[in-house]
């Protein structure tokens, strides 16, 4: 009796490990020249040296029910991984800011070693931006050695990575609730939109009291006032209801909105 590849194979009922190998079988095929291997549950080794680590697990938390829509996902993941590994000069107009974590932030330099500088910068309580480079089929980090050769500094990186969003989203609406209102453009930049400085100056006058906001994951961003009656309680809600099974994630820290920048929430006494 044959083994069913890996595209019938992940109709089957999985657990993690079962997943991690289907995929590095999916990147045997597809990729071929990485060498992959299964180092530990949801995490694959590959490369020439073998000294790549690639993780799944937001692949793994947002794996969809239908198996063709798996086989998708899986293909989709690979390809974006041989894209972010072509060597070309970025285009310094799909510079895009991404807004991560201390979690994200140790496990990236663990993944790419310390001779493959990001660019960052802090924003507030555990919250980082990360300069990226938005492809077709991706989004890939930007090194620090890749800024000579694109020709911008880091001092001018903010203000053309926040403009950048502006010409790649096709729309930013807000949606309002009762307690809490969300950011919606596109399910990629949601938690980048708290850059925008334009928008929380506008959003300041229509909420009670300060301005308070969380991004628990990347296509996820919630704000109200801290004085809506509900507001912060359902910003809280949210926010570990998404990190108990989510995937892309960010961080429940509430944010509030003061001297034009954020800062992690504190009730002034």
């Amino acid at each position: 009796m044959s083994t069913p590849d890996w595209r019938s194979a992940l109709a089957a009922e999985l657990d993690e490990l079962a997943f991690t190998h289907l995929f590095a079988d999916a990147m045997a095929e597809l990729a071929p020249n990485e060498n992959a291997v299964v180092a530990e549950t949801l995490c694959i080794h590959c490369g020439p040296d073998g000294d790549r680590k690639v993780y799944l697990h937001n692949l793994w938390g947002a794996l969809p029910a239908d198996a063709e829509e798996r086989v998708v996902a899986v293909t989709h993941h690979v390809m974006a991984m041989l894209e972010t590994e072509e060597e070309s000069v970025p285009d310094i107009e799909r510079i895009v800011p991404l807004v991560k974590d201390d979690q994200y932030m140790a496990q990236v330099l663990e993944m790419m070693g310390p001779d493959n500088e990001l660019v960052t910068e802090p924003l507030a309580a555990d919250l980082h931006i990360v300069y990226a480079i938005d492809r077709p089929n991706s989004v890939a980090t930007l090194k620090a050695s890749q800024l000579p050769v694109i020709g911008i500094g880091r001092e001018d990186l903010r203000e053309v990575a926040v403009a950048n969003l502006g010409l790649i989203l096709e729309k930013v609406e807000l949606q309002p609730g009762d307690v809490a209102s969300m950011v919606l453009c596109g399910g990629n930049y949601e938690a980048s939109m708290l850059l925008v400085d334009d928008l929380w100056r506008q959003m300041q006058g229509n909420v009670q009291g300060e301005l308070v906001a969380c991004a628990p994951s990347r296509d996820l961003l919630l704000f109200t006032g801290a004085e809506t009656e509900g507001g912060l309680e359902a910003l809280r809600g949210i926010a570990d209801e998404v990190h108990e099974g989510g995937s892309y994630l960010v961080s429940k820290t509430i944010l509030v909105r003061r001297n034009d920048r954020w800062e992690e929430f504190e009730r002034r006494g």
